[in-house]
């Protein structure tokens, strides 16, 4: 489904994709043509922790990377998930990414804050 620049999908779990748009751009960013994607995953739950189990097969074979997690949570904000580190919301802008998946439940909710930053 299309929303903005965004596509997104359900995805078990109670996990949403984001997506670039098919132009290749969101935020002002290119989507890389590699041969495995760049994940951040928002929100560094017990959904995002078995978000990362889920992937970690396809992190191993090289198919897929997580770049970060993010989470509205200050108090996390700083310390890392299986060594992949939790930063706030506002830093996503900076990391080199190709999905966003979000596991909390308020989905709606954190798919505008994160269009607002752009």
């Amino acid at each position: 489904m299309a929303l903005g620049n965004y596509e997104y999908s359900y995805f078990g779990m109670s996990s949403y994709i984001m997506k670039r748009n098919s132009q290749g751009s969101v935020m002002g960013r290119q989507v890389h043509s590699t041969s495995h994607l760049r994940i951040v995953i928002f929100g560094a739950s017990d959904d995002g922790r078995a978000f990362l189990q889920h992937v970690k097969p396809l992190t191993l074979l090289g198919l897929a990377e997580i770049v970060a997690f993010s989470d509205n949570d200050s108090r996390i904000t700083g310390r890392d998930i299986d060594g992949v580190k939790i930063i706030p919301p506002d830093q996503i802008v900076k990391c080199d990414y190709d999905y966003i998946v979000v596991t909390p439940i308020f989905f709606d909710e954190i798919f505008r804050q994160l269009t607002s930053l752009g």
